[in-house]
């Protein structure tokens, strides 16, 4: 069989016996085709991976927004509907989804209460609005009732992918992220 790089190094104790050093061309496609097996199992673990981070984002940020509307509270006697007038700063741009103020950052949008209810009927709310090609509806959501407790609320099979990623079914269509 042919080599494909063929380079004739002599013998030294014999130059008669010389022997050509290289790989043929079967070598190298085994090594092409065991590192595309390798990157095809990876690859979807790896975008999983990718999407569970983004997701965390968004733990963080309804955590984060909930402690700033318990600290308005505990100065005001009162909640406030209205994101901005909480002590946090969160990148992005101002939104008005259904009434309420809120952030947008690169996946989610987050605000005081969902959807334009009462102040106080959800210390916050973030909901993901991120990447097109993976249509997940799923927001985090922390009541007054239970401060602690993070809920994911899904609203089809992959947000509820999601969800589960993260937390514990405790309903049909909530799962907790204690």
């Amino acid at each position: 069989m042919s080599k494909i790089y063929q380079k004739m190094t002599p013998a030294r104790k014999n130059p008669a016996k010389c022997h050509f050093g290289g790989f043929t061309l079967i070598e190298l496609l085994v090594v092409v085709l065991i590192i595309g097996i390798l990157a095809a199992a990876a690859l979807p673990q790896y975008k999983k991976i990718i999407l569970r981070n983004q997701a965390l984002e968004g733990v963080s940020l309804v955590r984060a927004v909930a402690q700033a509307h318990e600290r308005y509270f505990m100065a005001n006697s009162q909640y406030t509907g209205d994101i901005n007038d909480l002590d946090i700063h969160i990148p992005g741009t101002d939104s008005d989804t259904l009434g309420t103020p809120g952030r947008k950052t690169k996946y989610f949008e987050c605000r005081t209460n969902a959807g334009g209810s009462t102040p106080g009927s959800a210390l916050a709310l973030c909901r993901w609005y991120g990447r097109l090609d993976v249509y997940a509806d799923f927001y985090f959501i922390i009541r007054p009732a239970n401060p602690r407790q993070i809920l994911c609320i899904f609203g089809n099979e992959k947000g509820e992918n999601m969800c589960k990623m993260l937390g514990k079914k405790i309903n049909n269509d909530t799962y907790s992220l204690e």
